[in-house]
């Protein structure tokens, strides 16, 4: 199975991200306190877990030196800010 998608316009995509920008800001000025850190404690519970095989490992950090990022603790620097920060995402979407 394949899809295979046809761009005609990059405002017609500008728009399609702008409209989802929208509504995920919405939906997170809604959402409760408690459900944001049900969300945010999930997170860092799936961002610590062990890798299972060893390609899971070897794809995520060939993935860093591919993108030449070269953040081999990404997971634990993500799952460390979570702990941290109160709120889990603080975003402006201007």
């Amino acid at each position: 199975m394949a899809f295979i998608f046809f761009v005609t316009s990059a405002e017609y995509i500008d728009a399609r991200i702008e409209a989802f920008l929208k509504k995920f800001s919405n939906m997170l000025e809604k959402m409760e306190k408690k459900e944001m850190e049900e969300v945010r404690s999930s997170l860092i519970r799936l961002k610590q877990l062990s890798d299972v095989h060893l390609k899971e490992e070897v794809s995520r950090n060939w993935g860093e030196i591919t993108t030449g990022d070269y953040l081999f603790d990404r997971l634990e620097r993500q799952a460390s800010y979570l702990e941290v920060e109160p709120k889990l995402c603080k975003c402006s979407f201007t």
